[in-house]
């Protein structure tokens, strides 16, 4: 899907927040929130997810580490908040399909406004700022290695919801939805079909059109006008699910195929261990018609017992000249030049198979 950049999320909360504060309640996920002309959402339970226990003892494990400890103590005390304990939920979502576009919230809980505000400040001193129903919304200039200069504007609604996106208009369409002037989410929106709102993450777009189709490089709504996914995890079970609806039977089929190779690829790695193969035995694929469906389900203690599996091999036996060659990296004696990742081997791959 077209999502903001993962760095929107460092700079999210550098907002000017002489803002008023409503009587919003934060929650994982309120569709009443989103505009009712969205057509992709993402949602990600951050607070179902700090209950998990893996994630606890992930959390545990950090936490050992001097460097960890020091960063979140520094971005707690410049930002404000602490984004360990203080993040409640994530959602991205916009109602066209666009690179780098599109409306990230965060539900924060104990933000402190004077601190964002100062550090905002200092790095955006030439920001320009707007009053829209009783509300600031900032705009300035960004960079980044992949959009290049661009605008970026936020909102601070409350003193536990931010709002950022790549123009004020969204800000503002958002803003019109939260204060009751314009329609969120209803419970029968197509949108929300089959959209896994228990989940720890989901995503789901709809209407993809053809010309975005087109020039997309990603290589599930180039060729789905539908697409859903989730992942739910407790303490015991772990699943994951794809739900896509492809142009035709045919893009379904080929779909099918490249799954399957690449899961039968898989297996053939793994298959000196008995863990890897049940847990790649677990994975369902089925079609019918234009429709495809990957699931899996697995044991969370199968799943961590592979992750440290896979971590000891990783840096127990990692030939690091060989990881910076694979990886693109170009070491400062030699003369190599980077490998550059093709965006069309995944495309041609799976125009290679039909099931």
């Amino acid at each position: 899907m077209p999502l903001l950049s993962a760095r929107r999320l460092i700079t999210v909360c550098l907002f000017n927040l002489g803002v008023c504060v409503s009587q919003l309640q934060a929650a994982p996920l309120n569709p009443a929130e989103i505009p009712a002309d969205t057509k992709w959402l993402l949602h990600f339970d951050v607070e179902k997810a700090r209950e998990w226990e893996l994630m606890q003892k992930w959390k545990k494990q950090m936490e050992g580490k001097a460097w960890y400890r020091d960063k979140v103590s520094e971005m707690a005390e410049t930002y404000g908040w602490d984004p360990v304990t203080d993040l409640q939920g994530i959602s991205m979502y916009d109602n066209q399909y666009a690179r780098f576009n599109g409306v990230l919230a965060l539900h924060v809980q104990n933000i402190n406004p004077e601190k964002i505000a100062a550090r905002f400040q200092k790095m955006h001193p030439d920001a320009q700022t707007e009053t829209y129903r009783g509300r600031l919304i900032s705009t300035w200039t960004d960079s980044s290695p992949y959009q290049g200069t661009h605008s970026v504007s936020g909102c601070l609604i409350d003193n536990s919801l931010m709002l950022i996106a790549n123009d004020s208009v969204k800000i503002k369409s958002s803003i019109d939805v939260l204060a009751g002037e314009a329609p969120g989410l209803k419970e029968d929106s197509s949108l929300l079909d089959s959209f896994n709102r228990q989940a720890l993450l989901a995503c789901r777009a709809i209407d993809v059109p053809e010309t975005y189709q087109a020039t997309t490089r990603c290589p599930v709504l180039k060729r789905c006008q539908t697409a859903t996914m989730f992942f739910d995890a407790d303490d015991e079970i772990m699943q994951l699910e794809y739900d896509l609806q492809a142009n035709n039977a045919e893009l379904a089929s080929k779909m099918k195929g490249a799954v399957s190779g690449m899961w039968a690829m898989m297996g053939m790695k793994m298959k000196q261990s008995a863990l890897g193969k049940k847990m790649l035995d677990a994975v369902q694929i089925n079609r019918e018609g234009n429709h495809l469906r990957v699931t899996w389900q697995g044991e969370t203690e199968d799943v961590e017992k592979m992750a440290q599996a896979m971590k000891e091999k990783k840096w127990g036996k990692m030939d690091w000249k060989q990881y910076r060659k694979k990886s693109g990296k170009k070491d400062q004696n030699t003369g190599e030049v980077p490998k550059q990742e093709s965006s069309e081997s995944l495309n041609e791959w799976i125009e290679n198979f039909q099931l």
